[in-house]
């Protein structure tokens, strides 16, 4: 009996295409990013039982920071952090914490000017907070403590005679 090459390839291709599946044709899960698996691996330590982040021991002028900041830089009253959370979180986080009249946002990025902290303690010291998506992922937290005003600034008569008296000044 001899078969045609036809009917012998569609036999074999049968043969190829039946059975049970392997475990090398199963499909495999989708990789999660190293962020969801870093804030996986906090797990509880950084959210509370709804989901909210938790305050930490840390804080930058009466204002509580999140579970999860990792300090990047500190320079001149600039304090820049990192954290895997997702930035909708961080911004859930901080939206009720800050007291101002001025937010700007630019695509995702939220910036809160002049805010004070909601319940601060001490000095009122105002403070520029922006969270932004960050280029590793997650989010970047830049706080930047603005200076304060003078308690006692000083009167128009007292910066005139105080110019008139500068010998650097020429006119």
């Amino acid at each position: 009996m001899h078969l045609s090459p036809r009917p012998l390839l569609l036999l074999l291709l049968l043969a190829a295409c039946g059975g049970e599946p392997d475990q090398q044709s199963a499909p495999l899960p989708l990789a999660q990013p190293a962020a969801t698996h870093e804030v996986q691996r906090a797990g509880t330590n950084f959210f509370d039982a709804e989901g909210r982040l938790r305050e930490s021991d840390q804080e930058i002028a009466a204002l509580k920071l999140p579970m999860g900041l990792e300090p990047e830089y500190v320079d001149d009253g600039v304090h820049a952090f990192h954290t895997v959370v997702p930035l909708r979180k961080v911004l859930q986080y901080f939206g009720p914490r800050l007291v101002t009249g001025q937010v700007d946002t630019v695509g995702e990025s939220a910036t809160y000017r002049a805010a004070l902290p909601q319940n601060p303690r001490g000095s009122q010291v105002r403070l520029d907070v922006t969270i932004a998506p960050s280029s590793r992922g997650g989010a970047s937290v830049r706080i930047h403590e603005l200076p304060s005003e003078p308690v006692n600034p000083p009167s128009l008569d007292e910066l005139r005679q105080h110019y008139e008296s500068d010998p650097n000044n020429t006119q």
